[in-house]
């Protein structure tokens, strides 16, 4: 009688200990799945953020390469060449490879940039001056002593992108205004 109860019990108790440890593992492993996945989704966002960049890279690359190697083709082929019409192709050439070095001093600052996202207290007053003074240009820096949170290295690029422009398609005077926009 007894022994019989105790034995039953043993089992229904074997029985839900087995069960829990079921739905437990059942539980966790749903929870590790899905854990898993979200981990993994911002390694996927950079890997296709590099596949894309690598594959913009390497496009912009093949432009300027394609252009020497056809225009030095057609220029080797023309049977007629004279001396002009060398230089021209050769400072074509120059032009083109000028693009290229551009590029890639531009993908070296871009290896080299912080890209943490560190944000520091910055005078941007301070970071134009610095820009326009390793720039070499003249422009009239105007503005208000404006501090900002922000990645210096990335602003530092802009600037020098911005003032870079308007060297070069703006007229002969630059000016560079600093001045809060709230």
């Amino acid at each position: 009688g007894q022994e019989i109860i105790i034995r039953e019990i043993r089992n229904r108790l074997i029985d839900q200990l087995v069960l829990t440890n079921l739905i437990i593992l059942v539980i966790s492993g749903a929870i590790s799945y899905f854990l898993a996945g979200e981990t993994l989704k911002p390694i996927e966002k950079v890997m296709e953020d590099q596949k894309r960049f690598i594959s913009d890279a390497s496009h912009e690359l093949r432009t300027p390469l394609t252009a020497i190697k056809t225009e030095t083709e057609v220029t080797l082929r023309d049977k007629k060449i004279d001396l002009k019409s060398a230089k021209q192709q050769l400072i074509s050439n120059l032009e083109e490879i000028d693009k290229l070095k551009k590029l890639t001093d531009s993908l070296l600052k871009v290896d080299k940039m912080d890209f943490s996202n560190k944000k520091e207290l910055i005078n941007l007053q301070e970071v134009a001056q610095q820009v326009i003074k390793k720039m070499k240009i003249k422009a009239q820096l105007k503005g208000k002593n404006v501090k900002i949170w922000a990645n210096k290295i990335a602003i530092e690029e802009l600037l020098t992108i911005l003032l870079d422009n308007a060297k070069k398609y703006g007229g002969k005077k630059i000016e560079v205004r600093i001045k809060p926009f709230f």
